[in-house]
């Protein structure tokens, strides 16, 4: 509609002055006079273009929400001439695209602000895929404010050896001020040697007994592209969110193996539950870990998407007393790894990537 009207609701006095039959000479002068001016109407002027495509006294505006709308705010020349309909038509695209979804995980610290994520889609297994990077909430998001039972964004710029243990076993656990989650200052870097059977992360205790028969454990994680092929390729397992107890002894993590995620557990045997399914590269991705280790059952969210793949149930009980955020990997790795951890939270119920 605006397309084939538009020029006519725009220019009224050239549609009357084709109907007026008096005066042929004024109609005549004035018709030439107007043609111009359409003419120059139409070719359009590097200020009006401009105009055009941004507007003039208006902003964006966004409604968040189920359904919400982005739409380009502005009045303008924008339905001015050839060039100001393409301007206006580019600007009133931004109208199709969806706002923020509000239907994600509810905070663990009651604000009541939703996580936002994408509609996954799916592999040929039908597990669910989440193909973009979650909404991170908002920059700078940390653990100012939070009631989580532990939280770490590591923006004091100082290691808390009161909280953490260091675990540097074939590989240096630093500080990295050039690399971290939603436009924070800091993350931990953790770079392991090339070989096998190596352990290089954060160790915490701080929260049991409490959470010995289960927890919730979230990271945003970064893994650079370049590590592709020696993580998720032949018999290398490598796990980034361990859980270990005792009295019965027993190991819960979720990690990599064999080209895929994996969740797994070792006590009297080792048993596992695997997918072929891989993380984004090159970005950070929300990683959570649910872990019910009285009953044995395990689940797992990727960018607030559980990967159903990965849910298992009865795995034997143990009482858990340690937790690693980290890389502890068994199989032959050829090259070093670098892989980046930020804004770690273990509570005893669903996190989500908002905070």
């Amino acid at each position: 509609m605006r397309d084939h009207l538009g020029a006519a609701r725009r220019h009224p006095g050239r549609v009357k002055l084709h109907r007026n039959t008096r005066g042929s000479w004024l109609t005549a002068s004035l018709i030439i006079l107007c043609g111009g001016l359409a003419c120059a109407a139409g070719a359009g002027s590097p200020a009006n273009d401009a105009a055009g495509a941004a507007g003039t006294g208006g902003g964006a505006s966004e409604t968040g929400g189920p359904g919400g709308t982005t739409g380009a705010g502005g009045s303008g020349n924008a339905g001015t001439g050839a060039a100001g309909r393409s301007a206006q038509a580019g600007a009133d695209a931004g109208l199709d695209r969806a706002g923020p979804s509000d239907d994600g995980p509810p905070p663990r610290d009651g604000s009541g602000a939703g996580g936002a994520h994408p509609e996954p889609a799916r592999d040929g297994a039908g597990v669910e895929v989440p193909t973009d990077a979650p909404d991170e909430g908002p920059k700078g998001a940390g653990c100012a404010g939070t009631a989580f039972l532990l939280c770490e964004d590591f923006e004091s710029g100082v290691l808390d050896t009161k909280l953490w243990k260091l675990t540097q076993n074939k590989g240096t656990v630093t500080l990295d001020g050039a690399r971290a989650a939603r436009g924070s200052k800091t993350s931990v870097h953790v770079h392991v040697e090339p070989g096998g059977d190596t352990t290089v992360g954060l160790v915490e205790s701080k929260t049991f007994p409490a959470l010995k028969a289960g927890l919730f454990a979230r990271a945003f994680i970064y893994i650079p592209g370049a590590m592709a092929t020696s993580l998720f390729t032949g018999d290398r397992h490598s796990r980034l969110i361990y859980a270990q107890g005792s009295i019965p002894y027993g190991e819960y993590a979720l990690g990599i193996w064999n080209g895929g995620l994996i969740q797994n557990h070792y006590s009297q045997t080792d048993d596992s539950q695997d997918t072929k399914m891989l993380p984004p590269f090159d970005q950070w991705f929300c990683l959570e870990y649910q872990l019910d280790s009285a009953a044995g059952n395990v689940r797992a969210y990727l960018n607030d998407v559980e990967i159903t793949a990965l849910r298992h149930d009865g795995w034997p009980a143990s009482n858990i007393d340690t937790l690693m955020f980290g890389v502890d990997r068994f199989g032959n790795f050829p090259v070093a790894e670098d892989l980046w951890f930020d804004d770690l939270v273990v509570d005893n119920a669903r996190i989500g990537c908002t905070h």
